[in-house]
């Protein structure tokens, strides 16, 4: 149940910083600089991806020593 949340935060907050990179480019289009900033989309995106991945690992991790305590029981 904790991991299922933690891994649901997870999804919801790069989802909300795909929302917030979608709107700084808007913002930037409108003023001419649309180059910059999809540099610098592109590398947050990979470092949102990033950070997922490694978050899912950890959940992994905290699910399976879950399982393995629950085993002992």
């Amino acid at each position: 149940m904790i991991a299922e949340s933690l891994a649901t935060g997870g999804i919801v907050a790069v989802a909300l910083g795909a929302i917030e990179l979608a709107k700084a480019s808007m913002a930037k289009r409108r003023n001419g600089s649309v180059d910059v900033l999809l540099k610098a989309q592109d590398r947050t995106m990979r470092d949102l991806m990033t950070e997922t991945r490694n978050q899912t690992d950890t959940l992994t991790e905290i699910l399976t020593i879950i399982k393995m305590e629950r085993g002992q029981r």
